[in-house]
């Protein structure tokens, strides 16, 4: 995505006529490769998507800087997906981590008042971490 973004960056400041000043002038690099002028066109695409850009390559038309606002929201966007995807996982994990916890719990206090033996409660422990991490609520919804 920031390679397409890299593209549209540089695309735009191309597309302007010679005497208009835009990021490529100001930044200086209009006489360095075509490489280079990718590298730095990259550079802005991190920066801006995972800060607010660092300052040295800034939008100087108004088409570079209404891109460079579009930019700015995707990338928040991207992490508001990326980190509440990352907390839902986590949240999921933690609240399977507490089911098996309590299922265990239950299964060993049935155990010690029931008086069963030690081969048995382990193998009863075994089969509830095996089938709550396998099947994680439809085990409980078939109870």
């Amino acid at each position: 995505m920031v390679h397409i973004i890299a593209c549209f960056w540089y695309f735009i400041a191309a597309m302007e006529p010679d005497d208009v000043d835009t990021w490529i002038t100001a930044a200086a690099i209009q006489e360095k490769t075509h490489g280079e002028k990718y590298l730095a066109s990259i550079y802005w695409g991190y920066t801006t998507m995972l800060t607010v850009g660092y300052g040295d390559i800034t939008p100087n038309t108004n088409t570079e800087v209404i891109f460079a606002i579009i930019w700015m929201c995707l990338g928040a966007g991207i992490y508001t997906q990326v980190i509440g995807n990352l907390a839902s996982v986590l949240a999921t994990m933690d609240t399977k981590d507490s089911t098996i916890q309590d299922k265990i719990s239950t299964i060993e206090e049935f155990c010690k008042e029931a008086k069963i033996s030690s081969e048995l409660r382990y193998k009863l422990r075994d089969s509830i971490e095996y089938a709550t991490g396998k099947n994680f609520f439809s085990w409980v919804d078939k109870q």
